[in-house]
């Protein structure tokens, strides 16, 4: 399912008051759109998204450019999922690798709507290596969102995250 409408005015909203100005993305869709073009309108800023699909990966591509968003503003990412070891479990995630290939520098907003979080035993806890793997990314002022936490799966993960990096989530 698509972002809330809600949960993008929020990421919008916080992109603007907090000139965010880094942004990776985990998993792509109509917030990537809307994310690269706010960068574009303002004039600076850039969004790195991570997506597995390759076939959806150029659909959202083809969302952005059309709507002329200049090319310097985002920088896809296609990246595989692979077995990934965090805390004693394996889980399927992104290829890191593929990932840090393309990341210029430190980041100051994260976006957490990938991989598929739901729905398959394996798919449990997905999105849990998000934070482990861009912690030493992240600037000292640093917002990460993880989207659908009302989700059981991603609501252990809002836990996990709040103990282990002392963070506070709402």
């Amino acid at each position: 399912a698509s972002i809330s409408p809600a949960s993008l005015r929020t990421l919008l909203n916080e992109i603007i008051i907090h000139d965010r100005r880094k942004i990776v993305e985990f998993g792509c869709g109509i917030s990537t759109v809307h994310m690269s073009k706010l960068f574009d309108e303002i004039g600076e800023g850039h969004l790195f998204f991570v997506e597995s699909n390759a076939d959806w990966l150029e659909k959202v591509i083809t969302l952005v450019e059309n709507e002329g968003v200049d090319r310097s503003r985002y920088t896809p990412i296609h990246a595989h999922m692979k077995k990934t070891k965090i805390d004693q479990k394996s889980v399927q995630w992104y290829d890191n690798e593929a990932i840090e290939e393309k990341l210029d520098g430190a980041v100051d907003m994260v976006f957490v709507d990938g991989p598929v979080g739901h729905g398959r035993a394996e798919d449990t806890l997905a999105r849990f290596p998000a934070l482990p793997f861009m912690y030493s990314y992240l600037e000292e002022d640093y917002v990460v969102f993880l989207d659908d936490v009302r989700r059981e799966d991603e609501s252990r993960i809002a836990n996990m995250w709040s103990e282990r990096y002392e963070l506070a989530y709402s």
